[in-house]
């Protein structure tokens, strides 16, 4: 049996929080973060779902392996934040 991986993809939310932003919110700085962490921003979910990402990273991988989507076997979806317990996100 041959399996091969020929495509992959994925989604960033389009909501960024900034350390500035967080400085707005608890006494911190961008400096003390950064410095810390090396992390300046980060992508939050606000209109997304895991379910929603998922897809539009699916849509990327079956994009870039230059496939029809009816030639798909399996798609192997890991989250660790899903939308709902029942159904599961892979669903």
């Amino acid at each position: 049996m041959l399996t091969k991986i020929l495509g992959t993809g994925h989604y960033v939310p389009e909501s960024r929080l900034t350390n500035n932003d967080l400085a707005g919110l608890v006494e911190t700085s961008d400096e003390w973060i950064s410095e810390r962490t090396g992390i300046r921003c980060r992508h939050v979910a606000d209109k997304e779902t895991t379910v929603s990402m998922a897809l539009k990273s699916a849509m990327l991988a079956i994009e870039t392996a230059q496939i029809d989507i009816e030639q798909l076997d399996l798609i192997i979806v890991g989250t660790i934040s899903a939308d709902d317990l029942l159904p599961s996100t892979a669903c």
